[in-house]
């Protein structure tokens, strides 16, 4: 190879006389000669100066940019392109660019890690300046998912990246943090497993919250920090006391190599605040502690950070306290009595009323038996009423259901009373092992019960008023405290399905008692039995044997219903519809709405049903006629001329009721 050929464009321009042939692409040196206002003249050794614009398309960053030329500065440039007249036009940016774009690739090649600023967010990722924009996809981020309305919070920030691919001729290129952040994770990784083990201190960044703790990063390899191992205290969201990108600093209490799973805890860093509990709080101690948490059914109140006891609402006041917020408050200081040390599972119960005088030391003193008192109901329980006697100090009276009144209803024994009404009662006995004064509400009223068989003797008239209509008859008041029943079947002789139609409260009526039940104390009442009974007036009009016309009001495949007074009906069964042949089909016989002669057979008084016979009438009428006409001594007639004279008779008066 010749000398020529080993020499740069620029020495062979300076060491020869020859004019060289340039080419766009071509770099050269040169040296500022000229600055005009828009454009600086170069000396390139060629047969006229080069024409560097000041102002040329950004290619490259400002960074990797000169801030200014200078006269008599030697430069590197570009030759852009020569014209005909052989005037030359060079680029810096393009020389800039070329010489980046060459320092990119082989970065890319050899997967080197450069630094670059997040300038701007994309679609689906962000824009880094490497000296030419590259873009980062919303998956190369970073090692976790990176949510797009978080891509924000990378703007300004410098990140390390390798490049994973370029295309010059489009001008992108494509780069990644992901792939430096797991290579420096899984160095780290390695090199924190072989340090690690159950016990040691950790320091490390939270890297994810979830609802049962958080991931930790502790040195390439994510630890997880549950919930109940965050604090000792008891809060209601432990997780509240944790941020993501917070660094904390917990101890390893499992550690599995091989699987490589960590387990940390924070509060293994400090003593059990629990272990010798029962040594620092005894029963009957006084206490004073931090009210924290407020539940419907007591409140939380801390002793000391990690230790705390719990208040109930029963012992918040020897008076009856409807939520704990009625009397603390959260943040409020209490003193208080220990009233139970738990060690094994963790609970103290605290009691502030032990620290206040017992209402009931002298209950006899303010609640004499025999002495009458104003009180509020409260509550309704099978076994009684509950009676506020002394709301301040949480004073209760029992009201048992036999108690309330002399006409005792065990299926109803509150029958009257309605929660909040405050009544007058009278003080009967203690009950100090439930702390109830047992009240009596009856005792302040004559028992009417007394004496009662002389008053309302069975078969008696009295009279009463209404009070209460139900389903099954109506209750009347015979006097103060006492009440008889008239059932339904007792309003009327006809059959009862709804009462109060016929009944009206408040109503006064006079009744005949027919019944007595003094042990139960029960009376009960009939109105239908104060008037005659309609069925006796039928057995009256209609004896046994007699016959009556009826209307067929039902035809069914066992015989027919006769309508014989209004409301009252009988049965003609199939045996007893023809006295000539056996009936299979009553529709033969009659029809529905015909009149027909019946006779009574029978009375059924338990069931209330009347025996019918239109063929045993038949024949009675034939008997009957055969007689008269034999009496009168009438012409000779046979059998037929009366049965037919009968039949006109029944066909006369078809066509009557018709």
């Amino acid at each position: 190879m010749d000398e020529i050929s080993k020499m740069s464009l620029n020495d062979f321009m300076e060491q020869s006389s020859v004019v060289p042939i340039l080419h766009p692409g071509d770099i050269v040196k040169g040296k500022v000669i000229q600055i005009r206002d828009d454009y600086a003249l170069l000396d390139i050794h060629y047969k006229s100066e080069g024409y560097l614009p000041l102002k040329e398309e950004k290619l490259v960053s400002d960074k990797y940019r000169m801030p200014s030329i200078e006269v008599g500065e030697e430069l590197e440039v570009m030759v852009d392109r020569i014209n005909r007249n052989d005037e030359v036009y060079l680029s810096l940016e393009k020389l800039l660019a070329n010489r980046l774009w060459d320092k990119l690739r082989k970065a890319m090649k050899i997967e080197e890690i450069l630094e670059g600023d997040v300038v701007d967010i994309a679609d689906r990722g962000l824009i880094i300046d490497l000296g030419i924009k590259a873009f980062i996809p919303i998956y190369q981020i970073d090692t976790s998912f990176v949510k797009k309305e978080d891509l924000h919070k990378y703007l300004g920030k410098t990140l390390r990246v390798v490049i994973t691919k370029i295309n010059e001729k489009q001008g992108t290129i494509v780069a990644s943090s992901r792939k430096v952040l797991e290579a420096e994770r899984e160095r780290l990784k390695r090199e924190t497993l072989e340090k690690l083990q159950e016990g040691v201190k950790v320091e490390g960044e939270i890297k994810r919250i979830i609802d049962s703790g958080a991931f930790v990063d502790i040195g390439g390899i994510d630890a997880f920090l549950p919930i109940s191992e965050i604090t000792w205290s008891r809060i209601k969201n432990p997780l509240n006391l944790l941020k993501v990108g917070d660094t904390i600093e917990a101890k390893v209490i499992k550690f599995d190599k091989e699987n490589e799973r960590v387990t940390i805890s924070i509060k293994a860093l400090t003593e059990d605040p629990w272990k010798d509990i029962d040594k620092k709080y005894a029963p009957g101690d006084r206490v004073t502690g931090k009210v924290t948490k407020l539940m419907e059914y007591g409140a939380f109140v801390e002793l000391e950070e990690g230790v705390e006891g719990l208040l109930h609402v029963s012992d918040l006041s020897w008076a009856r306290v409807r939520h704990p917020k009625d009397v603390v408050k959260v943040g409020d200081l209490v003193e208080l009595a220990i009233v139970s040390v738990d060690p094994e599972t963790k609970k103290i119960s605290l009691s502030l009323k032990q620290l206040l005088p017992d209402p009931w030391e002298n209950i006899e003193e303010k609640f004499p038996i025999g002495s009458k008192v104003k009180g509020e109901i409260a509550r309704f329980y099978d076994f009684g009423a509950i009676v506020n006697l002394n709301m301040e100090e949480g004073i209760r009276g029992l009201l048992k259901p036999d108690e309330v009144s002399w006409d005792y209803n065990k299926d109803k024994p509150f029958a009257g009373l309605r929660k909040w009404m405050i009544l007058e009662f009278q003080v009967m006995d203690y009950d100090k092992e439930n702390r109830y004064v047992i009240l009596s509400r009856k005792r302040l009223f004559p028992n009417p019960w007394e004496g009662i068989e002389e008053k309302y003797k069975i078969g008696s008239l009295v009279e009463g008023k209404i009070v209460r209509i139900t389903n099954f008859g109506a209750f009347v008041e015979l006097e103060e405290n006492l009440e008889g029943l008239l059932p339904a079947r007792e309003i009327t002789w006809e059959k009862v399905s709804e009462p109060t139609k016929l009944l009206k409260k408040g109503e006064t009526l006079t009744l005949k008692v027919i019944n007595l039940d003094k042990e139960n104390k029960r009376i009960a009442l009939s109105l239908r039995q104060t008037k005659p009974s309609p069925w006796d007036e039928l057995k009256e009009k209609y004896p046994v044997g007699s016959i009556v016309e009826g209307k067929v009001k039902n035809i069914l495949d066992f015989g027919v219903f006769v309508e014989i007074e209004k409301g009252i009906e009988g049965l003609v069964r199939l045996s007893e519809l023809s006295p000539a042949k056996r009936v299979d089909n009553p529709n033969d016989i009659v029809s529905e709405g015909e009149r027909v002669n019946v006779m009574i057979l029978s009375y059924d008084d338990k069931k209330r049903k009347v025996s019918l016979s239109i063929a045993r009438a038949q024949e009675k009428i034939e008997e009957e006629e055969m007689k008269k006409y034999m009496e009168e001594d009438a012409k000779p007639i046979t059998l037929g001329d009366l049965i037919g004279e009968q039949l006109k008779k029944i066909k006369e008066a078809q066509v009557e009721s018709e």
